[in-house]
């Protein structure tokens, strides 16, 4: 979609679908994006007025191209909010004109919620009924919490608070939960703040280095499968068994089922429930897929 000069600017794991492996004749990925409301263009014809210095490297294939060469727009000074506020990048919230590097920021966030069972925020993201606060005080602390965890020089730099999970954040007047355990592992935060690092660098007219996002995907997976000596990992992960197989070859249904509903996302009671060596092959396959 990026080569297309295009952007998502709504990244969350709703407007994700998974499709089958086949569809015909055709091999098809296990994941498609959906839901296109908010896409917009960011490359222009290089003649355009709404053309800006920035050369478009990707080919002259943009959307709408025509064979001709492309640039990128003009950045806005000021841009509206567009998204979803729980995945966001922290420069859609400083009103920054959306780019590739701002979708990529969120599929990493969604990646961050589904491993570590909630992100920090997201308590302030959900709030609306009545005692949990003014909107626009709430949509502030979604904002602080994003530039304190995100990394570069307008931001904090604390990563590790994406991993600690949603219950380790409650509401003011709340009783914080555990942490995830994962947030303590040095190894995963260190790739986590090598991919929001080269993201939160990239100005306006730059491409995001996908291969480096997907090199620390696959080194996150790794490194906390080597800190959990306690839960085995398994060989295939749940969605690419057939209807009705076991996860293992001695699990019968009544463990199946029990894994089944420990693996279930449950913000309230925290990621302690979730299997830690099934949840995060599972999530971090989905992510590639993602990315």
């Amino acid at each position: 979609m990026h080569r297309l000069g295009m952007v998502h600017r709504d990244v969350k794991p709703s407007n994700f679908v998974r499709c089958p492996e086949t569809c015909g004749t055709e091999a098809l990925a296990k994941f498609r994006v959906v839901d296109f409301g908010l896409s917009k263009s960011f490359v222009v014809p290089e003649r355009s007025e709404a053309a800006s210095v920035h050369p478009w490297r990707c080919g002259a294939h943009y959307l709408g191209a025509e064979g001709r060469p492309g640039r990128w727009k003009k950045e806005r000074a000021s841009a509206e909010f567009r998204g979803t506020s729980m995945y966001a990048s922290p420069f859609v919230h400083l009103c920054r004109d959306y780019a590739p590097r701002d979708d990529v920021y969120s599929a990493l966030y969604v990646f961050c919620d589904l491993v570590a069972g909630g992100l920090p925020w997201a308590s302030d993201a959900s709030a609306r009924g009545p005692g949990q606060g003014d909107g626009c005080i709430r949509k502030a602390q979604v904002e602080a919490k994003k530039l304190r965890s995100g990394v570069g020089d307008a931001f904090g730099g604390r990563v590790e608070e994406a991993l600690m999970g949603a219950a380790a954040f409650p509401l003011p007047g709340g009783v914080p939960g555990p942490e995830c355990a994962w947030s303590r592992n040095a190894a995963a935060a260190d790739l986590l703040r090598t991919a929001f690092g080269h993201l939160g660098q990239l100005d306006w007219g730059e491409m995001p280095d996908y291969d480096l996002i997907d090199e620390c995907i696959r080194g996150f997976q790794g490194a906390l499968a080597a800190g959990d000596t306690v839960t085995p990992q398994p060989g295939r992960i749940h969605w690419e068994l057939p209807p009705g197989q076991a996860l293992n070859a001695v699990a019968g249904k009544d463990a199946q089922a029990l894994l089944e509903a420990r693996m279930e996302y449950n913000a309230l009671q925290g990621p302690s429930v979730v299997p830690y060596g099934i949840a995060v092959r599972a999530w971090t396959d989905a992510a590639k897929q993602l990315l």
